[in-house]
């Protein structure tokens, strides 16, 4: 079904495109990563935001360093949802109650609202893909895995090496379920 203008606008949306021709790229969250915003915060009034991010080239920053790579810390994002997706290289995680993770190109999780985790490194080459609600939120740094805020939400991993494609809305494309509604 499409919906009808006055549908999205009732909610504060509007259609955006984002193109990757001439696409800017500047600073975010990490100052070792380059951000790519997509728009969508601004398309959906601050309800969402999606962004791609990168290694800096120059590899440069103040996070603490490990294992040759920068590392964000302990934290937390107060968010309703988070989900990140692999484009390109890798990134190893370790969150409270679910251990570690290493994610390479293809993979995505879902993480519950405000769960405890911290990025312990990523290699040189990694892209990925991030979208939250709401989109202004705050990171709160954490000194220990102190208890993430309770949720309903679970703890999701969608490994690419374990993907399934199967028919769906149109018959010209297969289809990859990630498992979000069965983590939300």
């Amino acid at each position: 079904d499409v919906l009808a203008p006055e549908s999205s606008a009732m909610r504060g949306q509007r259609f955006q495109v984002s193109r990757s021709e001439g696409a800017e790229w500047g600073d975010g969250l990490r100052d070792y990563f380059e951000y790519r915003n997509l728009g969508i915060q601004k398309a959906t009034a601050d309800q969402f935001r999606a962004l791609l991010l990168r290694v800096k080239d120059e590899k440069e920053g103040t996070g603490p360093i490990t294992m040759g790579h920068h590392t964000t810390g302990l934290h937390r994002h107060e968010v309703e949802f988070q989900m990140v997706f692999v484009l390109e290289g890798w990134m190893r995680f370790v969150f409270e109650g679910e251990g570690e993770h290493l994610f390479e190109a293809g993979d995505c999780w879902v993480q519950p609202a405000g769960i405890t985790h911290n990025e312990l490194e990523c290699s040189d080459d990694l892209v990925a893909f991030e979208i939250v609600t709401p989109g202004v939120h705050e990171t709160v740094p954490l000194d220990e895995l102190a208890g993430s805020p309770a949720t309903e939400q679970k703890f999701h991993v969608s490994k690419a090496s374990d993907a399934v494609f199967g028919d769906g809305l149109r018959p010209y494309f297969e289809y990859r379920d990630l498992g979000i509604n069965d983590a939300t």
